[in-house]
């Protein structure tokens, strides 16, 4: 059994998703959605501390 495996230890999983830069937050809701130049821009805005977060997507 190998003490350092994500299985093992829950602590060093590996976090998925998207996340706040500013405060480490999950929740990013998305304010407006457009499509852009063959991509898709969303505008997030973090629950927790209001800062605003762009993602661009493609199909």
């Amino acid at each position: 059994m190998v003490k350092d495996s994500p299985a093992v230890n829950p602590s060093m999983r590996e976090e998925r998703g998207l996340r706040c830069p500013k405060c480490g937050c999950g929740h990013l809701p998305v304010r407006y959605t457009r499509q852009q130049n063959g991509h898709i821009m969303r505008v997030r805005r973090c629950r927790h501390c209001g800062h605003r977060v762009v993602t661009r997507e493609r199909p």
